[in-house]
């Protein structure tokens, strides 16, 4: 996933990925899948447990962070879209 510019005309940001063919059969190259558009901002965070916070980055290859916050902000939202995935169960 990443940020691309919606069009060369103007300075808006949209979010998505590339799509690219597993086989090299010709039918084509890479085709773009926007997911959000007009996005201003986008922030990803790692919760660590060691620390009892929010990281920035994730530095520990050997281990998944239990918890990641993606944050994305919109020209036309007065308040940013959160989003907390766990990638691993909590007991509850």
């Amino acid at each position: 996933m990443r940020l691309q510019p919606e069009s060369n005309k103007n300075d808006r940001l949209d979010l998505g990925f590339l799509r690219k063919p597993q086989d090299d059969s010709g039918i084509g190259g890479e085709t773009w899948v926007p997911l959000i558009k007009n996005v201003s901002s986008l922030q990803i965070h790692y919760f660590d447990p060691q620390v009892n916070s929010w990281a920035d980055q994730w530095t520990n290859p050997l281990r998944l962070p239990p918890l990641v916050k993606v944050t994305v902000g919109r020209t036309d939202a007065a308040v940013p879209w959160e989003a907390i995935i766990p990638l691993k169960r909590t007991p509850f």
